[in-house]
């Protein structure tokens, strides 16, 4: 059983994640009510295992790392077919070569300001059709701000992995936003003489 003065410090470290960790189960399940229901189950499993907590320490990774554990689990009990979708066979053309490089991306650049106030359809359905370990990564990374090594540990996976999964992710994201992007944010695009990015 909770202590109050258990229950006050979830309050103060863990609630305060609540906005962060409801973005990360929208897009974990697609779905407002299940993204609702996702993010009371979280909080609840932090709750029941609140004394294992290591006060002070990263309490945002470890509550995302809930969550995935518990999105994991949801997909696994309703024994959904997984959807094979691998990314073996994306081509090294892209949107990645068109854009400016998104290793190098500034907090005020143009393609920051375009990925978290630009959550159109075209991206969201994209979004939803990237593997799930591959959206976590993303995510993760470009719209919450987590570091490589936060990511791993969330994860539970090597920081190669992540760098692997991100750049794979970008490149299929990139792919098929290139079409969305030309139509309705050119200024996006690397003009005419431009030097493109080099491919890694």
């Amino acid at each position: 059983m909770v202590s109050p003065e258990q229950y006050q410090d979830f309050q103060d470290e863990a609630l305060v994640h609540s906005d962060a960790l409801y973005r990360y189960a929208r897009r974990l399940t697609n779905d407002a009510r299940e993204g609702e229901d996702l993010l009371q189950e979280t909080f609840l499993r932090a709750l029941r295992f609140w004394h294992q907590y290591q006060k002070g320490t990263n309490c945002k990774a470890w509550l995302f790392r809930i969550m995935r554990n518990l999105s994991i689990n949801r997909a696994q009990s309703k024994a959904r077919s997984p959807v094979s979708d691998s990314l073996e066979d994306t081509e090294e053309w892209s949107l990645y070569g068109k854009l400016h490089d998104p290793e190098a991306l500034k907090d005020d650049s143009p393609e920051v300001r375009f990925f978290e106030q630009n959550w159109s359809k075209e991206i969201v359905e994209a979004m939803a059709k990237l593997p799930e370990e591959y959206r976590s990564a993303i995510i993760l990374c470009d719209v919450e701000g987590f570091a490589y090594q936060e990511i791993a540990d969330i994860l539970e996976i090597p920081i190669g992995t992540v760098r692997s999964r991100l750049n794979r992710a970008r490149t299929r994201l990139q792919q098929a936003l290139l079409g969305y992007v030309q139509e309705n944010h050119p200024d996006l695009l690397v003009k005419r003489g431009d030097k493109e990015p080099e491919s890694e």
